[in-house]
C-alpha cells in the first residue's frame, strides 16, 4: 500500500537515528555517554509521585474532563497569574495535552488549511517543521542564526509574509539553540502578528530554566494579543517528567474550544491520576525546580569552560534551556559527519544539527541534563576524538 503523500514528504527523524545506534552499542556492552536526547537525568520529585500514587489508591483512574481534571487546570492558572500577571479562567482558557508536542499539533490540526503557510525559524525542533506537512501546509523558514550568534532579523520575517501566511510558531529559550527573544523582539513581532493577522504559537517549555541575566518575556503578556497566542507549555522538562507525558495550552475560548475538538480526535483524554501528580508539581514548593537549574547552571559551566578551551569547536552561549549548540565546520566535518564519528570511534552521541533545519549544517547539538561526571568525560572523550584526527 501507498503510503499518504503528506506523510510521504516527511523525512525519517535524525533524532531517533542517532539514538537508537547510541542504544545499540550500550547493548553491545559499550559505555556510551548519551548527551542526543533532551532529557532531564533527575527523578522527578518525590512529593510529585506521591501525590499520583494517592490518587491511585484513591481510585482515580478512570476517564477525566477532555479539558483536563479541574484541579490541574486551577493550579496552572494561578501560577500563569503569578508569572505574566495576567488572570485566566481555568474553564475557559486552559487544556491538558499529552505533553507538549501534543500541544503543538492540535494547534495546526485547529487552524491550518491545504495551502496555508507557517512561518518557523530554523533552526528548531524537528517536528515544528514537520507536523504542519501532514495537513497540508507550506512551511517557510526564517534564520535564527547569524555570525555565530542566535539572531533573527524582523525584515527577513516581514519579506516571508504572504496572503498566504497564517500563523509564526516561536520558541524561547530556543530548542536547539538555546537563545531567548528579547521583550523588544516579543513586541515587534507582537506588532507584525497584528499588522498581518497572524495567529502566533508560543512554545514556551523551557521558559523557567534561565541562565545568567537573561529574562524571559511571554507573548502572553501583550493585552493586544490575547486572541490570537496559544501557549504551549509542559511539565517535562522544569519537574523532570518526560515520561508523564503532559503539558497544556493557554489560549483565549476560542481558540480552545477549537483545539478540544482535535484533541478529543487525538486522545481526549490524557493521565488521570498523573494529572494530580501534575497538580502537586505546580502547587507544592518549587525548590525542586531551583535545584535543577543551578545544577543545570553548573553542568552549563563545565561544559563551556571545557569547549572554550576547544579552538576547533565554537559555540552560542546559551541564555536558557538544557542545549549547547557547537559549530564543528572548523573540523572540515560536517555536523552529522562530527556526530557519526564521534559515536562510533568515542561512544559520545551528540544530535546533528541538520535534524533542525538546514541552516545548522554544521553545527551539533549537545544536552546539559546529564551528571557532571559524565559531561566531563564526554568532553574528555571529544578532545580525544579531535587529536585523533590530527
Amino acid at each position: 500500500m501507498l503510503e499518504s503523500k503528506n506523510l510521504n514528504s516527511i523525512p525519517d527523524s535524525k533524532l531517533w537515528g542517532i539514538a537508537n545506534k547510541a542504544i545499540t552499542l550500550m547493548e553491545q556492552g559499550h559505555d556510551v555517554v548519551r548527551l542526543e536526547l533532551g532529557r532531564p537525568n533527575f527523578d522527578t520529585p518525590q512529593h510529585i509521585k506521591l501525590a499520583a500514587v494517592k490518587a491511585l489508591d484513591e481510585g482515580k483512574v478512570h476517564y477525566v474532563s477532555h479539558l483536563g481534571i479541574k484541579e490541574l487546570r486551577e493550579a496552572i492558572a494561578d501560577r500563569w497569574q503569578l508569572e505574566t500577571g495576567m488572570k485566566i479562567d481555568p474553564n475557559k482558557n486552559i487544556l491538558i495535552t499529552q505533553g507538549g508536542t501534543e500541544g503543538l499539533f492540535i494547534s495546526y490540526a485547529a487552524y491550518l488549511n491545504p495551502g496555508d503557510e507557517i512561518l518557523i525559524g530554523d533552526p528548531g525542533w524537528i517536528s515544528y517543521f514537520s507536523a504542519p506537512v501532514l495537513f497540508g501546509a507550506k512551511v517557510v523558514r526564517f534564520s535564527l542564526l547569524e555570525n555565530g550568534r542566535y539572531r533573527f532579523s524582523i525584515d527577513e520575517i516581514k519579506s516571508k509574509i504572504t496572503p498566504k501566511t497564517k500563523m509564526i510558531l516561536l520558541n524561547s529559550p530556543s530548542n536547539p539553540t538555546g537563545g531567548v527573544i528579547s521583550k523588544k523582539e516579543v513586541e515587534e513581532l507582537a506588532e507584525l502578528a497584528l499588522e498581518h493577522d497572524l495567529i502566533i504559537i508560543s512554545d514556551e517549555v523551557y521558559h523557567r530554566l534561565m541562565f545568567d541575566e537573561a529574562e524571559f518575556y511571554s507573548f502572553a503578556k501583550i493585552k493586544e494579543l490575547a486572541d490570537r497566542v496559544i501557549t504551549v507549555d509542559s511539565l517535562s522538562k522544569t519537574y523532570s517528567m518526560t515520561g508523564w507525558r503532559l503539558g497544556y495550552v493557554v489560549a483565549a475560548e476560542e481558540h480552545i474550544r477549537h483545539l478540544l475538538k482535535a484533541h478529543q480526535q487525538l486522545g481526549a483524554t490524557c493521565c488521570s491520576f498523573g494529572q494530580y501528580g501534575a497538580a502537586a508539581a505546580l502547587r507544592g514548593s518549587q525548590d525542586c525546580v531551583d535545584q535543577m537549574l543551578a545544577a543545570y547552571k553548573s553542568r552549563k559551566n563545565i561544559v563551556t569552560a571545557q569547549l572554550d578551551a576547544i579552538p576547533e569547536l565554537s559555540y552560542i552561549k546559551p541564555q536558557g534551556g538544557l542545549y549547547i549548540f557547537i559549530d564543528a565546520s572548523k573540523t572540515g566535518l560536517s555536523g552529522n559527519e562530527f556526530a557519526v564519528k564521534l559515536l562510533e570511534e568515542q561512544k559520545v552521541a551528540l544530535m546533528p544539527g541538520d535534524a533542525f533545519g538546514s541552516s545548522a549544517l554544521s553545527y551539533v547539538r549537545l544536552c546539559i541534563a546529564e551528571s557532571e561526571a559524565n559531561l566531563a568525560k564526554a568532553m574528555e572523550r571529544i578532545k580525544i576524538f579531535l587529536k585523533n584526527r590530527g
